[in-house]
């Protein structure tokens, strides 16, 4: 019979100290602060794959409704044709007034002003996107959100932003220049009118991701990048402290004449912004530069 094994002394017997803990702890932080970062911007670079896509249809829309309309864009929702709040034409992402053509909702869509998607008043601002100039050749007004902002929007500062947008409709805005509303022609129309595509170039900006920082900013879908913080977001590759007009790196996705969808910094779109006499450019673009 082989001899028993005598048992091991308590002194043999070893575990983590103390330091040995905190030595593990801090490493797996360290580990988890360099691969954060690289899945966050990872998250990002997927979510503006789904924006390009998004940007896309709506530009595909967008042209569309301007071959049907001898060949005048629609309208980016700014103003109203009797300078009330409740007039004006129907806009490219939501009708300003129900005119009879919606039995279950409000007159104006003014009235459905609400704190989230599962409000009554948000169930409205769909029924006006459906009677909009671009609703008919869109399948779902989940097409005009960045799929970051709908990610972000459900807490913190993100959320205080979203529950003061007045329309929750779309993350996006368009040019005021389509309209005469600023830019190199600025006041050169009224009454609700547009210029053509072909008062464009392919290159110029029409649309873009909406500075979501100030929920005046999307008192309409349609905005003035000469007006201070009607702006690019900053979502999109940069730092997620921003917050106003401050320049922390990042930017959004914007849409051209052309078709073309693609990314531009905050920083680029303020240069083209603050270019003074240099007109026009991408963003103060309009009828008769070519």
């Amino acid at each position: 019979m082989p001899p028993f094994s005598s048992p091991r002394s308590r002194g043999s017997l070893k575990g983590f100290t103390l330091i040995e803990l905190l030595v593990v702890i801090a490493i797996i932080a360290i580990l988890a602060g360099l691969l954060l970062p690289a899945l966050s911007r990872a998250k990002d670079r997927a979510q503006l794959t789904r924006d390009i896509s998004n940007v896309k249809q709506i530009l595909v829309s967008q042209h569309m409704y301007s071959t049907d309309n001898n060949d005048y864009m629609p309208h980016p929702t700014w103003g109203g044709v009797d300078g009330t709040a409740n007039g004006g034409p129907d806009g490219w992402g939501y009708a300003v007034a129900n005119r009879g053509r919606i039995a279950d909702a409000p007159a104006y869509i003014q009235s459905c002003a609400g704190a989230g998607f599962n409000s009554v008043q948000f169930s409205n601002q769909v029924k006006f996107f459906r009677i909009s100039q671009l609703g008919p050749y869109l399948t779902t007004h989940q097409v005009l959100y960045c799929p970051k902002d709908i990610s972000q929007m459900g807490s913190g500062k993100f959320k205080t932003w979203f529950t003061a947008r007045w329309v929750k409709l779309s993350s996006y805005c368009f040019n005021g220049t389509i309209g005469g509303y600023c830019g190199p022609k600025a006041g050169g129309i009224t009454s609700g009118k547009t210029y053509r595509t072909s008062d464009f170039i392919a290159t110029d900006i029409i649309l873009w991701e909406q500075n979501e920082t100030d929920g005046f900013y999307f008192n309409d879908l349609g905005n003035n990048p000469e007006t201070p913080g009607e702006i690019v977001s900053q979502r999109h590759a940069g730092n997620e402290a921003y917050t106003g007009n401050v320049n922390r790196g990042g930017g959004a996705m914007v849409g051209r004449v052309g078709g073309h969808a693609g990314f531009i910094k905050m920083g680029q779109f303020m240069a083209f912004v603050r270019a003074g006499s240099v007109r026009p450019n991408e963003i103060l673009n309009g009828p008769g530069y070519k």
